[in-house]
C-alpha cells in the first residue's frame, strides 16, 4: 500500500496529533485533497509512524496512530556533495536527484567559472524536502549556505574526489570510507589554479569516462557509483 509521507519533524510516535493551519495542512488538504480515512505517514529519523486522518475543521485537521513502521538500516557511506553554482534549473535538478540517490549533505561552492553567485536556499530546501519524502528515505538533507572553493577545502574530513576529464579513471575496485567528499565543477571545468590548490589537499582526481561530461550528468552519476559501491 502506498501512502503519502510527509517529513515531521518533532514526531515521538503519539496516538493523536492535530495538526493546525500551515504548510502541511494545507498540502494535505488542499493540495493532495485528502478526506478523513485517508491514510497518511509522518517520519523523521529513525521514526516514521502511519495515522489515518479522523477529521478536520477550518483550523486544522486530527490523525489517529495506526502503526509504526519497521525502518529498515542501510549501509551507505555519508557523501557530501560539493556542488559548483550553474544554472537555477539545473541546480534544482541535481539537488532532487542526489537526495533520491542517498547523498547525506549538499553545498553550493563558488568557483572560479560559476555561473552565477547566488540561490534561493528556502525552495532548495523545499525540493530536497520533497525528495526525500516521494523517494522513501527519513532524514531531511539540508542545503548549506554558498562557501568559496578554497574555503571549502579547508574544513574537510574523510575521503575527497575531485571529478575531473583528466583525472584517474573510475574503477570499481576503488576503497571507500564511511564518510566521502566529491566536488564537481561548473560548466567551464576547474581553472588549473584550483586544481593545483585541491592537489595541495591530497585530493583524489576521479574521470569517469573519455567524454567530458555536464556538471549534472557528473554529478549525479559520479553519486550513482558512489552509493551502490558496498
Amino acid at each position: 500500500m502506498r501512502v503519502n509521507r510527509f517529513y515531521f519533524k518533532t514526531l515521538s510516535g503519539e496516538r493523536k496529533i492535530y495538526l493546525s493551519e500551515g504548510d502541511l495542512f494545507h498540502q494535505i488538504r488542499r493540495v493532495l485533497k485528502l478526506r478523513p480515512g485517508d491514510i497518511i505517514s509522518l517520519f523523521r529519523e529513525d521514526l516514521e509512524v502511519w495515522y489515518q486522518i479522523e477529521s478536520w475543521d477550518k483550523k486544522g485537521l486530527s490523525l489517529k496512530y495506526i502503526k509504526e513502521i519497521d525502518l529498515e538500516k542501510k549501509n551507505l557511506p555519508f557523501i557530501t556533495l560539493y556542488q559548483s553554482l550553474i544554472k537555477k534549473d539545473k541546480f534544482e535538478w541535481i539537488v532532487q536527484k542526489a537526495v533520491e540517490l542517498g547523498v547525506g549533505r549538499i553545498v553550493p561552492i563558488i568557483s572560479a567559472r560559476s555561473e552565477k553567485k547566488g540561490l534561493n536556499l528556502d525552495r532548495l530546501n523545499k525540493i530536497s524536502l520533497e525528495a526525500s519524502e516521494q523517494s522513501g528515505r527519513h532524514d531531511y538533507v539540508e542545503i548549506s549556505e554558498i562557501v568559496k572553493f578554497n574555503e571549502a577545502l579547508l574544513s574537510l574530513s574523510g575521503q575527497s574526489f575531485l571529478g575531473e576529464f583528466s583525472g584517474d579513471k573510475w574503477t570499481s575496485d576503488i576503497e571507500l570510507k564511511e564518510s566521502i567528499n566529491i566536488f564537481i565543477g561548473p560548466e567551464g571545468g576547474w581553472t588549473p589554479e584550483e586544481l593545483s590548490l585541491a592537489k595541495k589537499h591530497q585530493i583524489k582526481f576521479l574521470s569517469l569516462n573519455n567524454y567530458i561530461l555536464r556538471s549534472e550528468t557528473a554529478s549525479i552519476a559520479f553519486l550513482s557509483l558512489l552509493t551502490n559501491s558496498k
